[in-house]
């Protein structure tokens, strides 16, 4: 069995058995998910070398090291406080420290930090648009667009009917055109055609205008922030 020493978490006060071998790594508290990095502790006992420590090759001193801190994460059991991270060499946010996922990513998923622009995007939890949310949002949008397609439609068939709809007013005379053989007109029916024309494509133009942004520009409904 390994030599431990004791730890206590700084957030949730649960004291924790740690190896010695984990000195100066990364564990994280079962309790509360708290990562803590282990201060050093007492140096692990050694059993007593045939030769002295100096006089053995270097790279046999280091896999005998790699191999005691193996088999020191390896006696620690499920049943302790802590959890061992694993160090990786994946690039890290430099705001958070978490691994960037995928690793050539500009933008961190976990805190929003753009490591390009080294600012951080604030991030927000939101509803998902309910039928509610896009009916009352498109729908105005939607009436706009036919109502300005109905105007325009009805300016068309004024210009087109006009003359039959004031034929035998008061804008006639009792003259008749020698050759059409009709009654002369004292303010010809296109006048009121134009104005009608003219008031209409401003009002289809207002309208079109307020739908193209919704459907375009706009077209997600508001954002609904969970409190």
């Amino acid at each position: 069995m390994a030599a431990t020493f004791d730890v206590t978490c700084p957030n949730c006060a649960t004291p924790l058995k740690v190896p010695t071998a984990l000195a100066g790594k990364k564990v994280k508290c079962k309790q509360c998910q708290q990562v803590l990095t282990v201060p050093a502790g007492p140096a692990p006992a050694k059993a007593v070398p045939v030769k002295p420590v100096e006089d053995q090759p270097a790279a046999y001193q280091s896999a005998a090291e790699k191999r005691f801190a193996q088999e020191a994460e390896d006696e620690a059991d499920d049943k302790s406080d802590y959890i061992v991270i694993k160090e990786s060499d994946a690039p890290r946010c430099p705001h958070c420290a978490k691994e960037l996922d995928p690793p050539d990513s500009k933008i961190c998923l976990n805190c929003g930090y753009n490591t390009l622009t080294r600012q951080r995007k604030e991030s927000r939890k939101v509803y998902d648009p309910t039928f509610g949310d896009w009916f009352q949002h498109l729908g105005p949008a939607v009436f706009c667009f036919l109502l300005a397609a109905g105007l325009i439609t009805g300016a068309v068939i004024c210009w087109i009917d006009m003359p039959d709809w004031l034929d035998g007013s008061l804008l006639q005379s009792d003259e008749k055109n020698p050759t059409t053989l009709k009654k002369t007109w004292l303010v010809q029916p296109w006048c009121f055609s134009l104005w009608i024309m003219v008031m209409v494509l401003w009002v289809s133009y207002k309208l079109a205008k307020f739908s193209i942004k919704r459907f375009i520009y706009h077209f997600r409904p508001p954002e609904r922030i969970k409190r």
